[in-house]
């Protein structure tokens, strides 16, 4: 810990953990990690770096996701609800915005 420049105080903050949580009478350092690893889920970094790489899997089969061409009505509710768009981002007035966008597009055609 010394060597990497932390304390305590981060390995509480990493691990959601209040101020303090550590301090529990004359433990050493080593034992108090070994307690505090029981109570984190240990990291796959393999499942990590496989996901990072896009490969999805459900029960151990890739997810195949189709192609889109960006212009489906989930794409134009999420358009909506970006940041300074006019519905403020609640997802009710982004789809009924969403949808008289389509409305009046099909008319203006």
């Amino acid at each position: 810990m010394v060597a990497l420049g932390y304390g305590w105080r981060d390995v509480e903050a990493a691990l959601g953990l209040p101020p303090g949580y550590t301090e529990v009478g004359d433990i050493s350092a080593a034992e108090k990690l070994r307690i505090l690893c029981r109570e984190v889920e240990p990291l796959d970094r393999e499942s990590i770096e496989r996901i990072a790489q896009g490969d999805l899997r459900a029960d151990g089969v890739r997810l195949q996701f189709p192609d889109t061409s960006g212009s489906d009505l989930v794409d134009d509710i999420a358009a909506m609800m970006m940041p300074g768009c006019a519905t403020g981002g609640q997802p009710r007035d982004a789809f009924l915005g969403a949808i008289l966008k389509r409305i009046n597009d099909i008319e203006s055609s």
